[in-house]
């Protein structure tokens, strides 16, 4: 409690386990997975109003970054405490692998819940991560083959409790602030950013106020299936509106060498429940292409049940829904529409 810099740090920790720890308003990230910690595990964990900004202060962080930690921690971050050092993806190859995430409530930190800062074959399960300032679970920076499933992730995403400065670190500042102080680039609960083969299985995602499961950009070949998505349209202003499932293209805020720039790719998104307040339920950005989007239920959206922001190369197939769509057909078989006619009325 109350401690200035981290919390717990693995770095070069294979088969460690923290379980049952209680970090509260601690300044740097609480707990933190890094280099070659392999199988290690953070289980039954209270990770609750701590006060770091950076995405590297999220609640849980695993980061594939190359820098010795024990030496100095301080090497993770640039020299303004925030950002972390540029490397690009394919130098970074001796990451934390195989990590258990589970059981741990993870809620009202001024950061993310989860951060996979090039997360590979992480289980995250069967957490409550609940009114995090930013992102509920954000998988970023080459995160690959990593599972999210049966997680409860709600309220996120609201930008509380940031200074000015903290805004213009994560490029939003000139957006200004809301009447309640806050900036209205709100985040979702779930984040995927140059992600690859990632699994967002059977999660409860409610209320968040930046749109439930969003691929920012560069997000290739990731399955999102049966998740139970509500009213994740929490933050809409004047300025921005959200989905609940969004397939971006997101254009780059400043050139870097780590990332890419790219519409989402061959995704899929399945047998999801999507209901209430959302812009639309599902929604592809220009460029996102060959993503198949079939067997889910739109109900409840103000304005699009499917909505793309051209027409485009999608195949949608079985989209239960009584609203319009955009740009893109819902996709209803005509013949599974005639075998049932009559039996339901």
């Amino acid at each position: 409690v109350d401690l200035r810099g981290g919390g717990v740090v693995l770095t070069r920790a294979p088969g460690a386990v923290l379980g049952h720890a209680r970090l509260e308003r601690i300044g740097g990230a609480p707990v933190l997975l890094h280099g070659e910690t392999a199988g290690a595990a953070v289980l039954s964990c209270e990770i609750t109003g701590n006060l770091g900004t950076s995405n590297w202060h999220a609640g849980i962080v695993l980061s594939d970054r190359n820098v010795l930690l024990d030496d100095d921690p301080r090497t993770l971050l640039n020299p303004d405490g925030h950002g972390a050092i540029e490397q690009p993806i394919q130098t970074r190859l001796r990451g934390p692998r195989r990590a258990v995430v589970a059981f741990n409530w993870i809620a009202l930190n001024r950061s993310s819940g989860f951060y996979g800062d090039g997360a590979v074959e992480a289980v995250v399960f069967d957490n409550v991560i609940e009114g995090n300032s930013k992102e509920g679970v954000c998988l970023d920076n080459g995160a690959t083959a990593n599972v999210l499933a049966m997680n409860v992730i709600r309220r996120n995403g609201g930008r509380w409790g940031h200074t000015d400065a903290d805004l213009a670190r994560d490029f939003v500042g000139a957006l200004g602030r809301l009447p309640d102080g806050t900036s209205p680039a709100k985040t979702p609960g779930v984040s995927l950013d140059n992600a690859l083969h990632n699994v967002v299985y059977a999660n409860q995602i409610d209320g968040n106020h930046g749109g439930g499961i969003k691929m920012v950009r560069t997000a290739f070949f990731n399955l999102v299936g049966l998740n139970v998505l509500t009213d994740n349209n929490a933050g809409a202003n004047p300025r921005f509106h959200f989905f609940g499932v969004e397939l971006g293209a997101a254009a780059a805020d400043v050139p870097v060498s780590d990332l890419d720039f790219t519409p989402c790719r061959g995704n899929v998104v399945f047998g999801n429940a999507i209901r209430g307040s959302h812009y639309a339920g599902i929604f592809l950005g220009a460029g996102s292409t060959e993503n198949d989007l079939f067997d889910n239920a739109v109900f409840g959206a103000t304005n699009w049940a499917l909505e793309q922001a051209r027409p485009q190369a999608n195949p949608s197939l079985n989209n239960l829904t009584n609203l319009p769509s955009r740009n893109i057909d819902p996709g209803l078989d005509a013949g599974l529409l005639k075998s049932t006619k009559g039996r339901f009325d």
